[in-house]
């Protein structure tokens, strides 16, 4: 485990390393049996990797292209518990929850849907345009493929 984290340890390392054939690759990480290989693929060989980076986060890989969401859900844990509970981590979510929890300035909804009517009659005029170039083109074209003949009186 790495020096860096500490007391804060990702929820998810404790049950990865514990998978079967656990084996340390000499750098601090494990090479373990990922549990949906045996499921999908039949291998009874170490094809996952798990190893915790300097932040804390935990790192898994397996080498048979198993998705990491259904190797977690197999040792039941989830994508948030990779990362460390830090505090920084803590406030971090508490900021974004409080954000999405405000209600929006009214003033700045008014700017963002003016804004956004202005680029869509920009674009509908310049399509507009680049549409009569178009028809313009091939007028033109069918005109000058058009044979010429004389009337008979």
């Amino acid at each position: 485990m790495s020096a860096a984290c500490s007391d804060e340890v990702a929820t998810a390392w404790a049950p990865l390393i514990a998978l079967p054939r656990a084996r340390e690759d000499g750098k601090g990480g494990y090479f373990v049996s990922c549990p949906t290989d045996r499921h999908q693929h039949g291998d009874r060989s170490a094809g996952l990797h798990v190893t915790m980076a300097e932040n804390g986060n935990v790192l898994v890989h397996c080498f048979a292209g198993c998705d990491t969401r259904d190797v977690l859900r197999e040792v039941g844990c989830a994508s948030k518990d990779l990362y460390p509970n830090t505090p920084e981590r803590r406030r971090a979510q508490t900021k974004a929850a409080r954000a999405i929890e405000a209600a929006p300035d009214p003033r700045l909804v008014a700017i963002r849907n003016a804004e956004y009517e202005a680029a869509l009659a920009g674009w509908r005029d310049a399509a507009r345009d680049v549409a009569g170039a178009i028809i313009d083109s091939v007028a033109r074209q069918r005109m000058a493929q058009r044979p010429r003949t004389r009337r008979l009186r």
